[in-house]
């Protein structure tokens, strides 16, 4: 996967510990703040990023939204998402220029700005400290990365 995949990739997946959170029942708490546990992920042989974070501001049947910043040797860049838990594509805000879908069981599907697709589910722990994301990422040229990636709430 080259840099340009990479980034579209790791937005894909930090949104999806937004949709992580987001079982019935408990929703994930909204207002919170999550980061990438870069030691107890596995990138699947994807470039590895420095940092993720996540901002979940809204998390309701019909009203998720969400603000992620994603850093890696290339910079930072950061996206966000507003959307509902119906598996319909909506595009996200930023620079790049990502489709998001997510359903209530925590399936989530990426269509990305560059080609890439990511397509996984979150699974929220259940004291709601932590995340995981599970994702099959294919880049633009067809090469296959599976990836397993921790978040823990911040606050």
């Amino acid at each position: 996967m080259n840099p340009r995949t990479a980034l579209p990739v790791a937005f894909a997946l930090s949104a999806l510990s937004l949709a992580a959170l987001a079982q019935n029942p408990p929703l994930a708490p909204a207002p919170s703040h999550w980061k990438l546990n870069v030691s107890a992920s596995d990138f699947g042989g994807a470039p590895q990023p420095t940092s993720i974070t996540t901002n979940i501001y809204a998390d309701t049947e019909s009203n998720l939204r969400w603000s992620r910043s994603v850093v890696t040797s290339k910079g930072t860049s950061t996206e966000s998402w507003r959307g509902a838990y119906d598996g319909k594509l909506r595009p996200t805000t930023g620079a790049m220029h990502d489709k998001f879908s997510i359903r209530r069981d925590g399936t989530f599907h990426v269509e990305g700005g560059d080609g890439s697709t990511v397509d996984g589910t979150i699974i929220a722990a259940d004291d709601l400290k932590s995340y995981t994301e599970t994702a099959t990422v294919k880049d633009k040229d067809g090469h296959e990365f599976h990836e397993k990636l921790i978040f823990d709430r911040v606050k």
